[in-house]
C-alpha cells in the first residue's frame, strides 16, 4: 500500500497537479503523520536525483506542489514558478 500511495503522490505532483493534505489523508485513510513521511521521502528523492524541482507547500491550505527552479544566465538567481505553468 505504501509504495502505491507514494507513487500516486509522485505522479500527481510531477504531472503539475496539487495535492491537498486533508483530501489525500481522507481518501486513502492515512494519518497526517504518514502523509508528512511520504512527502518527506519524495522531497529527499527530488533533492538527491534532480536539481530542477522543489516540493513546496502552501501552509495555510495544506496544498503541496512542485516548483521548477532554473538558474539564471549569471548563475546567481533562482527563478521559481509553479510546474504546471512552467511546462508551456
Amino acid at each position: 500500500m505504501k509504495v502505491n500511495l507514494m507513487l500516486e503522490l509522485f505522479y500527481t505532483l510531477i504531472s503539475g497537479k496539487e495535492v491537498g493534505k486533508h483530501a489525500f489523508c481522507t481518501k486513502n485513510e492515512v494519518s497526517e503523520r504518514t502523509f508528512y513521511r511520504y512527502m518527506n521521502d519524495i522531497s529527499c528523492y527530488l533533492s538527491h536525483n534532480t536539481t530542477d524541482f522543489v516540493l513546496t507547500c502552501e501552509r495555510k491550505t495544506g496544498v503541496y506542489f512542485l516548483v521548477r527552479t532554473k538558474a539564471a544566465k549569471n548563475g546567481s538567481e533562482v527563478i521559481r514558478s509553479r510546474f504546471s505553468k512552467f511546462g508551456k
